[in-house]
């Protein structure tokens, strides 16, 4: 049986290290083994939580209860439609802006033009000194 010296200190031992001396389903990060968070086997590194799983050693199970829901690696169940209005809000703003822009650009390209026009048109009246 292998122990590591940050999980013997919890109390904890493991069966089976990885390369840098952490229990499976362990990370070394910054001199400790810190347990992987949606992703699962040696140094974390293997591959993210199947569908479905999530958390820890991706050893949790999801159980979404609607449609509007989505298993994600790291918290579970988590709500689409708060996810879809916030990106909702984001596209309404950035479009409002876009708007805008163009208006104040169409607006800005007149008024040279109509700026351009006068000059030309008062130009031909001028009197001669």
């Amino acid at each position: 049986m292998a122990f590591t010296k940050d999980l013997v200190l919890s109390g904890q031992h493991c069966d089976e290290q990885n390369k840098r001396g952490c229990c499976i389903n362990y990370s070394l990060i910054e001199e400790a083994c810190k347990p992987c968070t949606g992703t699962f086997r040696d140094n974390c590194s293997d591959e993210p939580c199947k569908e479905g799983h999530y958390r820890f050693g991706c050893q949790s199970k999801c159980n979404c209860s609607t449609l509007q829901q989505q298993c994600g690696i790291f918290n579970g169940c988590t709500n689409l439609t708060a996810e879809k209005e916030t990106l909702q809000d984001d596209q309404t703003e950035c479009s409002g802006f876009h708007i805008a822009i163009s208006i104040l650009s169409i607006l800005l390209v007149i008024s040279v033009g109509v700026n351009i026009f006068w000059c030309c048109l008062l130009s031909r009246f001028r009197l001669p000194l």
